[in-house]
C-alpha cells in the first residue's frame, strides 16, 4: 500500500499479558507496524500500531478480493453440505 496522501490508519491491541510471535507475525503480513506503547488499565502495555491508508484503486482491489474469499468460502461450505469434496 502506497500511502502517497500521507494518510494512516491505526489498530490498537490490548495485550493483557498475552503476546505472541505468530500473532505479531500476522500483525506484520497485514502491513501493520508498531508506532507506540502506552500503559492501559492496571499499567498493561496497549500496543499502537499504523499503516498507510490504501489508495482508492488498492481500496477497491481489497474489497474485491474480500468478496471473492467469502463467495469460495460460500461455495465450499455448500459443497461440503452437498457432500461434495474439492
Amino acid at each position: 500500500m502506497s500511502g502517497a496522501t500521507g494518510r494512516w490508519e491505526y489498530h490498537v491491541e490490548n495485550l493483557y499479558g498475552q503476546l505472541s510471535a505468530e500473532h505479531l507475525n500476522a500483525l506484520g503480513n497485514e502491513r501493520w507496524e508498531l508506532a507506540s506503547t502506552i500503559s492501559g488499565i492496571d499499567n498493561q502495555p496497549v500496543l499502537i500500531f499504523k499503516r498507510p491508508s490504501p489508495t482508492l484503486a488498492e481500496q477497491i482491489t481489497l474489497d474485491q478480493r474480500a468478496r471473492v474469499e467469502g463467495e469460495q468460502r460460500i461455495e465450499q461450505d455448500n459443497g461440503q453440505d452437498k457432500g461434495v469434496q474439492s
